[in-house]
């Protein structure tokens, strides 16, 4: 016998749980997943420190069940006190079922049935019914589980009244994790009816749905359709991921499509939005603007145990998940696995693209997704820019760590906005949905293309990013922004933002007469005869002669300017920016810019005169790259129109969209997509002939009819490779 098994026999013996009735046939179902999840919660119970911290407990309870660090009266939204009660009682039910010192100790046990007692009594209520619906029926199911033989019936039925305020109403994550609350209870209490319940809630949320869930392009919906990829979905996938394990071999048991969806939102869908230990803020939520320092909400190391469950429930891309885990915690380099190319989420309003060297991603939100949300809980105040076409850049992972406090919420990376220091909305004066619907992407799983129709604020904007191997280009048309009254118009300049991160090393400047100088720490400056900037191996290049503002100076700021709950403390940090003015009241002002990842300052030149990567277009009506090297036209249509391409070719549109060109052997790839969501089709005509799917060759060259997904995949690319007739 193993010393688990034995471990695990020695923890059944001290524990018998409630008897359920011999007849049913999930009896021995009900008692297996009981013995796994008891063997969880007991895992790591034998430590000499629980034994410490649970006779401490036993020590400062006072007579009728409570503890004085509590303070049973707060209601906070966040940080609520009254949960510590339930830690305290969870820490010595271990010790006392455990394989600790303390093991069976009657001390323990009256601790246990006062503290329980005291709660049922006062019932402390949190202003946020997440604590009261999931957060404390969740403690106190697992403390049931762990103590039900040693308890009164009255005392089990009031906490199990309790532990019911969890319900199978809600969706998404919150249904999973009411539901679990259902099931803990049902293996305390020998209750298989419930169980059965249960289990059905979760298993069923293991599904692709246009509600709240897994979506389509492998992002997931909470709130509404708002993307919280990885804020609610980690903790979705590493509930599934522990329910896989806890049901197999059982009746409850995932099927293998179960797990192939399970696996492929973990792993073609969240994984892309973490670059090593850093979780990319945009899949984050509000959750990134929690806590301060110490939270460690970007930390992606969490992503371990999950990646252990998926590696055994999923054994075809066990690989791929112990290369994930290997990331995630620091094991291995950032760039040294996981997945290369570009990913477009048509369902979320965002683009991912990782290289090797470097990460990018850029989010948006539109008419039917939600931008990231400053309603709830009072957390992310000043995040109502972040789904404005802002993006990250990373290398290493850790650019914006922790910058919260102290970024310019108006001068996010990739941001064009009014310079002004009116308070941003927040909550209910924060519109969730966008107003506009031309807002989505093209992608081929190497290179990609997003836009946003920017109308915000009186600020308005032809936002295109194109991503390529190297790098990727900004190009921003047709800005306007009314001229602003009753305030000192030096604060209402209109910028586009090129980066705003944390300051690593020097920065340098080089100016149209080649020469390269340092830009002093500690100020800012604005100049017309700046093309490139480098800062901490990364070259922005500047198209035509636009107004360039540098600065590399300390800001400060507390967490508490963006979570109410958090610290004010002050918290110093140097910050790097850069961005183009548009000046005051711009009309048809534009912008273009390259940002080139991995460039030496020795090589600043060399990148600035780099001509491999050009404009073709950049007016409120097209848009476009043409990357020589990639054999790449990547465009924007915002009109009907046409565009000259590699090989002599003029390709037209019959209407709006988002195309790439690229020439793959003698054949060329043609990839479309609809980023309002509502065309059936896009008609290109080419200039030359070519055969391929929906291809028909007439008088002019050829007509290409490319039929574009409806429903949940409305948005998604459509490639068709065409081949050249002689």
């Amino acid at each position: 016998m193993t010393g688990f098994a034995l471990h695990l026999l020695l923890i059944l013996a001290a524990f018998q749980p409630l008897p359920l009735q011999a007849e049913d046939p999930m009896a021995d179902d009900v008692a297996l997943i009981s013995e796994r999840l008891r063997a969880r919660l007991l895992a790591g119970a034998a430590r000499g420190d629980l034994a410490h911290s649970a006779a401490r407990l036993v020590e400062r309870q006072a007579a009728d069940g409570s503890w004085a660090d509590v303070d049973y009266d707060d209601e906070s939204r966040t940080h609520w006190n009254p949960d510590r009660h339930l830690w305290h009682l969870l820490v010595a039910a271990r010790a006392y079922r455990g394989q600790s010192s303390l093991q069976g100790d009657p001390r323990l046990a009256e601790c246990l049935r006062a503290g329980l007692q005291y709660w049922v009594d006062r019932h402390p209520v949190s202003d946020n019914w997440w604590y009261n619906v999931i957060a404390a029926p969740r403690g106190l199911s697992d403390i049931l589980l762990l103590t039900a033989d040693e308890l009164e019936p009255e005392l089990i039925e009031a906490t199990a009244a309790l532990v019911r305020e969890s319900g199978f109403a809600r969706t998404g994550a919150n249904l999973v994790d009411e539901a679990s609350n259902l099931l803990t209870l049902a293996c305390a209490t020998g209750d298989a009816d419930l169980l059965r319940q249960a289990a059905r809630h979760i298993a069923g949320e293991v599904r692709v749905t246009a509600d709240e869930g897994i979506q389509a392009d492998d992002s997931f919906y909470q709130h509404g359709p708002q993307n919280m990829v990885i804020s609610y979905g980690q903790g979705f996938a590493s509930d599934q991921a522990g329910f896989a394990e806890l049901f197999a071999g059982t009746a409850f048991a995932y099927t293998d499509e179960q797990i192939r969806i399970l696996s492929r939102f973990v792993l073609d869908g969240q994984q892309w939005f973490v670059r090593g230990r850093q979780i990319d803020y945009h899949a984050m939520g509000r959750g990134a603007f929690r806590g301060g320092p110490g939270n460690h909400s970007w930390n992606a190391g969490g992503f371990a145990r999950l990646c252990g469950r998926m590696a055994t429930a999923d054994p075809a891309r066990a690989a791929e998940y112990v290369a994930f885990a290997a990331r995630a915690t620091g094991e291995a380099a950032p760039g040294s696995s996981g997945p290369l190319g570009n990913k477009h989420y048509w369902r979320s309003d965002a683009m991912v693209h990782r290289e090797a060297g470097w990460y990018a991603s850029v989010r948006f939100h539109s008419t039917r997704v939600y931008a990231t949300e400053t309603r709830t809980n009072r957390e992310n105040l000043k995040g109502y820019h972040l789904a404005d076409g802002t993006y990250f850049l990373l290398r290493r992972g850790d650019e914006y760590h922790e910058i919260q406090p102290v970024w310019n919420y108006r001068r996010l990376p990739g941001l064009t906005c009014r310079d002004t220091r009116a308070p941003l909305p927040y909550g209910d004066r924060a519109p969730r949905a966008g107003n506009t619907e031309f807002v989505g992407g093209a992608s081929d799983g190497l290179y990609g293309v997003a836009v946003m129709d920017y109308d915000k604020e009186g600020v308005k904007a032809k936002k295109a990013y194109f991503f390529g191997r190297d790098g990727f280009a900004c190009l921003g048309a047709g800005i306007e922004a009314a001229r602003p009254s009753g305030v000192v118009e030096r604060l209402e300049r209109v910028l586009t933002t090129l980066n705003q991160c944390r300051l690593r090393g020097d920065v340098t400047a080089l100016g149209r007469d080649g020469d390269l100088r340092e830009v002093p720490a500690g100020g800012a400056e604005t100049s017309a005869e700046v093309v490139a900037i480098h800062h901490d191996d990364v070259a922005y290049v500047l198209w035509g002669t636009p107004s360039v503002g540098i600065q590399a100076r300390q800001q400060s700021g507390s967490w508490r300017e963006v979570e109410a709950a958090a610290s004010d403390e002050p918290v110093p940090q140097e910050v790097f920016t850069c961005w183009v003015d548009h000046g005051v009241a711009p009309s048809g002002a534009s912008y273009a810019y390259r940002v080139v990842p991995s460039v030496r300052r020795r090589e600043l030149r060399a990148v600035a005169g780099d001509e491999s990567v050009q404009i073709l277009a950049n007016t409120p009506g097209l848009q476009s790259v043409h990357d020589r090297d990639a054999a790449l036209v990547q465009a924007v249509f915002h009109a009907p129109g046409e565009l000259a391409v590699p090989e002599g070719v003029t390709l037209h549109v019959d209407r709006p969209c988002v195309l790439m060109w690229r020439q793959v052997g003698a054949a060329s790839l043609l990839t479309v997509a609809d980023p309002t969501q509502a065309q059936p089709q896009v008609i290109a005509r080419l200039s030359r002939p070519y055969a391929g799917r929906g291809a028909a060759i007439t008088a002019a060259g050829t007509q290409v009819v490319v039929d574009l997904p409806r429903g949940d995949y409305a948005g998604q690319s459509v490639a068709v490779l065409l081949e050249p007739v002689e």
